[in-house]
């Protein structure tokens, strides 16, 4: 959680950041060029990013995970390689560059998905 009032910065050396539960955004996330990796073998978790958009964005695991109350933007590349992931009403998800859906994962959409670059599955 990044409550309201704090910055995460991924600085430009591209930290990655790599997580087992929800990720919920109340202040600023600063992607630069990093990735972001859900990786839970839980279900019902959240991805809320407020108003701050991903750069790379990617599943893994065998966990379930929804959009939640804001938008989701992904200013790069989406790769869902394990698990679920929904697009859950009320929200809608926005990828500028690429989405891959492997064989592992699996893309739900109950809402908008919004795609500028290419799509596939693997």
């Amino acid at each position: 959680t990044n409550e309201s009032g704090h910055t995460l910065n991924a600085s430009g050396s591209s930290y990655g950041i790599t997580l087992g539960g929800s990720w919920s955004n109340a202040g600023t996330y600063t992607a630069q060029t990093s990735s972001v990796t859900f990786n839970s073998t839980s279900t019902g978790l959240t991805i809320d990013p407020g108003s701050s958009p991903f750069y790379k964005l990617a599943t893994i695991g065998s966990g379930a995970w929804s959009t939640s109350a804001h938008p989701v933007t992904v200013s790069s590349t989406a790769v869902l390689s394990g698990g679920s992931f929904t697009v859950a009403p009320g929200s809608s998800m926005t990828v500028a560059g690429s989405l891959t859906v492997s064989a592992s994962g699996a893309l739900a959409l109950d809402a908008d998905l919004g795609l500028s670059g290419s799509a596939s599955a693997a």
